[in-house]
């Protein structure tokens, strides 16, 4: 069941990125040389969905990432 909400969940993600014309990347061009916007879309600042903590950003191998320190350990 956990597998398949986690491969769900997977699938809506790239769904997103796809829809927002792909990366984060700030020289990255789709087929049309438009900017990928995917970066607009993500949740810095508002609370963890699961518990309601504050997510912390960090960067990891020179990329940013936001986690819950609460759910994500």
């Amino acid at each position: 069941m956990a597998d398949a909400r986690l491969a769900r969940h997977g699938i809506n993600v790239l769904e997103a990125v796809m829809g927002n014309r792909g990366s984060t990347i700030d020289d990255h061009r789709d087929l049309s040389d438009a900017r990928g916007n995917h970066r607009e879309e993500g949740r810095v600042g508002e609370a963890c969905l699961r518990c309601g903590t504050v997510p912390r950003r960090s960067v990891v191998a020179g990329r940013t990432t936001v986690h819950c320190p609460t759910c994500q350990r």
